[in-house]
């Protein structure tokens, strides 16, 4: 666990030499997340190209900031983004058995800063995260950033709080068989899964917004920004799905 100046309690997981991602993160000795699920980034660009094995190169450790440079693994096969005239998906076209290569030329980095932040006269303890890309020959125009937010380290007991225009404003968890998800259907058409994906700021409001008995948890981007989200929580799950996609 890395503790910062604010109090804030961070644990990075590793597995066999690679990095998964973020796992508990606590405020106060209260856990913000599960933990259970990794808090990473997923990247792959329009052509079908997919990194993966990340492993830590640099790591640099304060107080105050946490900065951690990935080299990583790349393939390509699949769906790409791009479709053909019929708006349809094509495959990549690519040799299957090929294993995966190291990604030369690419990095990424993770910049976590400690941050406390007072709002409406109430004191609040946190972090600031930002993913760094940098490649000469592998394009990407988004970043999924997957991970899970819930007060107390399960989803029952919280309320979400999201004002957009389809789904209640205030939904209480109360069991993990419920489910609720931020994504428009129309169940008056054929296909009901209208958008999955929703802009903040827009459809959604700009933050997210979690209560529980303990506290609140408050996550927002920095900056106004073309930036899409996905808040669920599945059913039969303990966890709350975050997934967003920042402008890369």
């Amino acid at each position: 666990m890395i503790t910062f100046s604010t109090g804030l309690r961070m644990q990075l997981l590793t597995r066999r030499g690679a990095f998964l991602g973020l796992g508990r993160v606590e405020a106060d000795g209260i856990p913000l997340r599960n933990g259970r699920r990794p808090m990473f980034v997923e990247i792959r660009n329009p052509y079908g190209i997919t990194l993966r094995d990340y492993v830590i190169r640099k790591k640099q450790v304060s107080p105050s900031r946490v900065t951690l440079d990935f080299s990583m693994q790349c393939e390509q096969s699949g769906i790409m983004d791009w479709m053909v005239h019929t708006v349809r998906n094509r495959y990549a076209n690519t040799d299957w058995t090929q294993p995966s290569k190291p990604a030369r030329g690419t990095r990424l980095r993770l910049d976590i800063r400690a941050v406390n932040r007072t709002i409406g006269g109430r004191a609040y303890v946190g972090f600031s995260y930002q993913y760094r890309y940098q490649s000469r020959n592998i394009p990407i125009y988004r970043v999924l950033d997957r991970g899970t937010w819930e007060p107390g380290g399960r989803a029952v007991g919280n309320e979400f709080w999201m004002r957009n225009c389809f789904t209640p404003s205030i939904v209480p968890i109360k069991s993990a068989r419920q489910f609720h998800s931020t994504e428009w259907y129309l169940p008056s058409c054929d296909n009901p899964s209208i958008f999955q994906f929703l802009p903040l700021q827009t459809e959604l409001q700009g933050f997210t917004f979690t209560a529980c008995p303990s506290g609140v948890l408050v996550t927002w981007a920095t900056e106004v920004a073309h930036v899409r989200s996905l808040f669920e929580k599945p059913r039969n799950c303990r966890a709350c799905s975050r997934m967003i996609f920042p402008r890369s």
